[in-house]
């Protein structure tokens, strides 16, 4: 998981959080039967690119109310060249790199959902906050919108009905930290 506290922000100081998905967790999490309570429970905002990814393997996964389509033309950064992404991941996170230089301002944080190794390493280069299909389930179960148990049948079809590459490792340590209740996310 990257570097913050809750997908909604931080109601307690008024910090708003701006979410943009990558295809991975919206697919991964539909085909595992989890996107209705692990998805954040807020606007997630979908690029053209990764809304038409995700329309050619699972068009029913958009019709979730949460998601809004951006359909701007997104320049691409040229920090990113040579990054090896594919074309979903680059127009995400150009876009995510476009809206924190215009947007934070110390009300306002940004939350990329992504599974992709690559994406997530961009976004430590960067320091932008995100979290993946794992992580997302795990908060789910602790914020009480889902129980332990569910989560946990979630978690463990990730691989399987969820067509996650993951290693049986990071699944095991994913639920001994749903189980244990704290510590870091893998």
């Amino acid at each position: 998981m990257g570097h913050r506290t809750s997908c909604v922000g931080h109601r307690e100081t008024g910090y708003s959080m701006i979410v943009v998905a990558d295809a991975g967790p919206l697919l991964h999490l539909f085909w595992a039967d989890a996107h209705l309570w692990a998805l954040p429970p807020q606007e997630i905002e979908v690029v053209q690119a990764v809304w038409e990814e995700v329309t050619a393997y699972a068009p029913e996964a958009l019709a979730d109310k949460r998601l809004k389509q951006i359909k701007l033309a997104i320049p691409l950064s040229p920090l990113l060249e040579g990054k090896r992404l594919h074309t979903g991941e680059v127009v995400a996170l150009s876009y995510a790199l476009t809206r924190t230089s215009h947007a934070p301002t110390r009300t306002e944080e940004l939350l990329l959902l992504s599974d992709d190794q690559r994406a997530r390493q961009v976004c430590r280069t960067f320091a932008l906050p995100f979290i993946g299909s794992i992580g997302l389930i795990i908060e789910a179960s602790r914020e009480g919108r889902v129980s332990k148990e569910v989560a946990e049948a979630a978690l463990r079809d990730l691989p399987g009905r969820g067509r996650l590459y993951v290693k049986p490792s990071v699944i095991a340590q994913a639920v001994a930290a749903l189980t244990a209740g704290a510590g870091d996310t893998p």
